[in-house]
């Protein structure tokens, strides 16, 4: 009976050749689970976002802008990274006019603080 508080998200952690996956939606006050939902939080702290518009198979252009940046930049990125979907694809079915936030935690190594 809860409505989201803002657009869902996909979170992914990196685990060897495992990839674990979380789907949810910002609610505006804590839930309690119960087995097949359960609550969580997305991290505080340093990240880089970067928004795309198109295409789901095209998300990887987009990290790999975002990895770049961390790069030159000499920051280390930390998992788990996350994107915010700000369209519905049944609403709006061209991709040309989706809209992704790709967002990527990082750190800043002692040596350049």
């Amino acid at each position: 009976g809860m409505h989201p508080s803002g657009p869902p998200f996909a979170r992914y952690t990196f685990l060897g050749e495992v990839v674990a996956m979380e789907a949810g939606f910002p609610v505006a006050n804590e839930i309690a689970g119960n087995g097949r939902v359960e609550p969580s939080a997305l991290p505080g702290g340093l990240a880089a976002v970067t928004t795309h518009l198109g295409r789901y198979e095209d998300l990887e252009a987009a990290f790999d802008a975002v990895h770049v940046w961390l790069d030159t930049q000499g920051y280390t990125s930390a998992e788990p990274h996350w994107e915010v979907y700000f369209t519905d694809p049944d609403a709006q079915p061209d991709p040309t006019d989706w809209r992704t936030d790709v967002v990527v935690p990082y750190s800043i190594p002692r040596s350049i603080r």
